[in-house]
This record gives structure tokens, sequence and C-alpha cells, in this order.
């Protein structure tokens, strides 16, 4: 969790969950089922420190190009788990899901909490 004070005061707390925890997927069982679990906190703690000028969000990264994603390849011309699952075909970067990570806890998401943000290259499902 990253927790930074925005400038219209307050505090914003981020959690790191992923699509999995977004939709059910029967090939990660135990993924998915902990992914749906850091929802069900984030939004539950949105609803408790809410008055007391606390946000909290959640960021849902799909493939992202890290150690953990080698074994994932991702060819135009071959069905892959990308390819079947987001419309922009290639993992995203670890950059990309660290900007999604700023966004919410600045003064332009001073208005959101409870939310879980996808980065994951449009979903297809």
């Amino acid at each position: 969790m990253l927790l930074q004070d925005p400038p219209v005061g307050g505090h914003s707390l981020v959690n790191t969950s992923s699509v999995a925890g977004l939709v059910t997927n029967l090939a990660i069982p135990a993924y998915s089922v902990s992914k749906h679990a850091v929802g069900g906190m984030t939004s539950s703690a949105a609803q408790e420190y809410g008055n007391r000028g606390v946000r909290v969000n959640a960021v849902c990264p799909a493939l992202i190009e890290t150690p953990m994603s080698q074994p994932f390849r991702v060819d135009p011309d071959a069905p892959s788990v990308t390819r079947t699952r987001q419309a922009i075909n290639r993992k995203g970067q670890p950059e990309e899901v660290a900007r999604l990570v700023v966004w919410p806890s600045s003064a332009a998401a001073s208005f959101i909490t409870g939310t879980p943000v996808r980065v994951d290259g449009g979903p297809l499902f």
C-alpha cells in the first residue's frame, strides 16, 4: 500500500490487486480468490475511513513484463494468454503500473475511493 499526503489534504492508500480479482479465472483459483479479497478490503476500507479523509483504491494490472510473467509468451500469430484476454497484444510495463499508482494518490482523483482501476491493455472478456 502507498501512503501519501495529496495536496487537497487527507491520505490515500493504493492497494495492488490484479485483473484476476475482477473476473473468474479457473486456471489460477487461489491467486484469483486472494485478489478478490484485496478488492473487498479496498471497498471496506474506503467505507470505513472515508469520513476521516482517507481514500482507498486499488490498481489491477494484467500481465506485466516481470520475471513472474516470463512463462507467458506474447505472439501476434499464435493464441496466448494475453491474446485471448486483452486487446493490446503485449505485456504491460512496470512503469505503466507505477504511473497508475500515482494518479489515485493525487488531487486529480480527490473524489475517487473504493475503486479498482484496471491497467490491462483493454479487456476482451
